[in-house]
């Protein structure tokens, strides 16, 4: 109302962009794209007095963009406006700090006491900001200010015009005060502006890891973009760095070319750097590593190991992750897991959290290739509450803990905790670093796929193909859901799709190894293996199918891949089986059970259909130790509703695809028949040791029609016609201890 006072910031005052668009384009008939009103605006931060400058300065020029480009705090009308407004009207003594603190990109009374020498700061922001002196705040308390763009151009304009060695100096402070505050990026600038290379050199090399580490490489790559490239011959540290950036960034390809400029500088300064060179060599490591050249990764390894001095235990670290890599891609999985742990301890002694993450998640992941889930279970629980402390509230790294544990609970059939652990880590990872959220996000799509929930975890592998595409190092990702889906194709019947897949590939599935390229990466190409076998399995392929899983057993067993093995016998046994030949198919699968008891593998058992299911209920009814635990497990599996129709144990006229008429969450499936009882087992002993039906009355004091009852019982809950069948299943089966 009328004879009110109100307090309006500047803020308020501010233009907003449709108030700069009608200024501009109404008021002072400019014709001005969107982009160019945009750009006058952000130069002008909605000063209406600056709008009227620039619109001036643009007459007849609004569609030259050099024009304005050009338009600053240093444009004749903007100078002789702030300096007949604003300037001549302040004390020398204000005129002086306005000028020394312009060089500041933000300004707080102690840091200007710092950079200025002086001690009355606080006092003079006091006054610049009651005097309205073109500054803003930027905190709500008042105590971090800014200065308005063209005023802080007309500033050190006239710094740099009347005294440039004095400005230089004010640079050289400033980058000491803002270095002392963490803020290296602004450290940086003010050391360039001063003429301090090496400074700015120094301090950028030093802040690499933990700026790697934190996400921040395009901001490391933008501050090495501002050290003009010539300085990078003196200082050849910055080769290294723009290296560790490149590498990070996931193109390993254009490192080499960086570190040959960086020994090529080395040689000219005729200095030699021991240090430097080991670095260079950890790097090197790294390309090879990475591209699946162990050995050369293995020699670059101990030249780098015998350079380093004993302090740099972030390269130690990555070198020795790096190593890990290959050695796991090579199949070498203790001496992949030797160097992960080598590699942990490295980071832990460099306070590096995020790299202890990284390289205790490797060898978590060596674990479960290996068979050992129990060690791996334990492994990424460490990352969840052990190693260097906590930095930041937020942990993307994380996300490869929970993949990792979805994963473990997937192995095991444990399907809710690993929908848990999968959402959990797709929350805990972040879009700014792509690894632990894919890992997250294409684990959690696995799982809702083993659930049933198809539609969702076409919508998840829809979304992970979708962030993938951000970089190319994840170019994998969207080959590796193809994988998936043809093998969801293979277990639906849509076999002329699976197929379409496998052409896509250009790999002939009767030699999914004669490629060189599987070899190397066999655990990583393993659901594409198998996905090949099952698609190949379920064609009738049956002879050829037969030599091509007995290669890939021996190349998985030689590897130690104990999960994949038995992936592989399970197609074995369901090979057998689908070949009439149900006793072996039984033995086969009895094995498996053994083998994969102790870890609680599950999965196996469950991806190959009803098939595999079918031979497990005659184990279990043998006593077969872990049979009947598939079994409940497989309750939560699509694959397992019972009266699903069996496929048959005579097998040649089952060839198809399994059975996908169940649902996720359905019971456990009931045994056709009681398991054997205890005279049951009895009767089987003697049997097996080659007693007559005869002996076995005399010995059990029972008529030799009990006893033929008895064995024919026996028969029918074990699927065998024979004694010599019965004998052979019982050996292999070990049913006798």
């Amino acid at each position: 109302g009328r004879g009110e006072v109100r307090d309006v910031d500047a803020d308020a005052l501010r233009a907003t962009v449709d108030e700069t668009a009608a200024f501009l384009r109404s008021g002072m008939n400019l014709e001005l794209s969107d982009d160019a009103v945009a750009s006058v605006l952000g130069k002008t931060e909605g000063w209406f007095a600056g709008l009227q400058l620039a619109a001036l300065a643009l007459r007849g020029r609004e569609a030259d963009p050099d024009a304005i480009e050009a338009f600053s705090g240093e444009h004749r009308l903007v100078l002789d406006y702030l300096t007949e407004e604003v300037l001549k009207g302040q004390s020398q003594d204000v005129q002086r700090f306005l000028v020394e603190a312009s060089l500041l990109s933000r300004m707080e009374a102690t840091l200007c006491d710092d950079v200025l020498e002086r001690s009355d700061s606080a006092r003079m922001l006091r006054h610049v900001a009651q005097a309205n002196l073109f500054v803003d705040a930027l905190d709500d308390v008042d105590t971090w200010w800014r200065f308005h763009a063209l005023f802080a151009d007309l500033l050190q304009s006239r710094l740099l015009r009347t005294d440039p060695e004095g400005a230089k100096a004010l640079h050289a402070r400033a980058a000491r005060a803002f270095a002392r505050l963490g803020d290296v990026g602004e450290a940086v600038r003010h050391h360039l502006a001063a003429g301090e290379v090496a400074a700015a050199a120094d301090l950028v090399t030093s802040s690499t890891p933990a700026l790697l580490e934190g996400g921040g490489v395009a901001t490391l790559q933008r501050w090495l973009g501002t050290i003009p490239r010539a300085e990078y011959a003196r200082h050849p540290q910055l080769f290294v760095a723009r290296a560790w950036a490149t590498i990070y960034a996931g193109d390993a390809p254009s490192v080499p070319a960086l570190l040959t400029a960086a020994e090529a500088a080395i040689a000219d300064l005729g200095e030699p750097q021991e240090s430097l060179a080991g670095e260079i060599a950890a790097l090197r490591t790294q390309v090879a590593a990475l591209a699946g050249r162990t050995e050369e990764a293995t020699d670059l390894a101990r030249e780098a190991l015998g350079r380093l001095d004993e302090d740099r235990h972030w390269v130690r670290g990555n070198l020795q992750l790096g190593l890990g890599l290959a050695r796991q891609r090579a199949g070498e999985l203790e001496d992949a897991a030797a160097e992960s742990a080598a590699s942990a301890r490295a980071f832990a002694a460099a306070g590096s959290r995020h790299g202890w993450l990284y390289a205790t998640y490797q060898l978590g992941e060596n674990r479960r290739y290996q068979g050992s889930l129990g060690a791996a279970e334990r492994t990424y629980r460490t990352m969840l509450s052990g190693g260097p402390a906590r930095r930041t509230e937020r942990e993307p790294a994380l996300g490869h803990a929970h993949a990792g544990l979805a994963k473990v609970s997937l192995e095991r059939f444990e399907l809710d905790d690993a929908l848990a652990h999968g959402a959990r880590g797709r929350a805990v990872s972040a879009t700014f670093e792509l690894g632990p959220r894919i890992d997250a996000v294409l684990t959690l799509a696995l799982v809702q796929q083993a659930r049933g929930d198809l539609a969702t975890a076409e919508a998840t592998f829809e979304r992970v193909c979708e962030e993938s595409r951000a970089s190319t190092r994840f170019a994998w990702v969207e080959r590796r859901v193809s994988t998936f889906r043809a093998g969801l194709a293979v277990s639906e019947g849509r076999l002329d799709a699976a197929a379409a897949w496998r052409q896509s590939l250009g790999t002939a599935w009767e030699d999914p190894l004669g490629d060189a390229s599987w070899r190397p990466a066999y655990q990583e190409r393993h659901p594409e293996l198998m996905t090949l076998l099952r698609l190949a399995l379920a064609e009738g392929h049956l002879d050829a199918l037969e030599r091509r899983v007995a290669a890939c057993l021996d190349a998985a067993e030689r590897a130690g891949l104990s999960g994949h093995v038995l992936d592989l016998l399970t197609v074995q046994a369901e090979a057998r089986r689908c070949a009439g030949r149900p006793v072996e198919a039984r033995s086969i699968l009895a094995a498996a059970l053994g083998r994969a008891e102790h870890e609680g593998y599950v999965r196996p058992f469950l991806a190959a259909g009803t098939g595999p299911l079918d031979l497990i209920r005659t184990l279990a009814r043998a006593g077969v130790a872990h049979a009947e635990h598939v079994l409940q497990r497989a309750g939560a599996s699509r694959l397992a509703k019972p009266g699903t129709p069996p496929a048959g144990e005579d097998g040649a006229a089952r060839l198809g695809p399994p059975s996908t008429t169940a649902t996720a969450g359905s019971a456990p499936p009931a045994l056709d028949h009681e398991p054997l009882t205890d005279r049951e087992r009895t009767v089987m002993r003697l049997l097996c040791a080659g007693a007559s039906n005869k002996a076995i009355a005399r010995e059990l004091d029972l008529s030799v029609n009990t006893v033929k009852t008895h064995v024919r019982t026996i028969y029918g809950k074990l699927g065998v016609s024979s004694r010599a069948e019965l004998a052979a299943f019982v050996h292999e089966a070990r049913l006798l201890g």
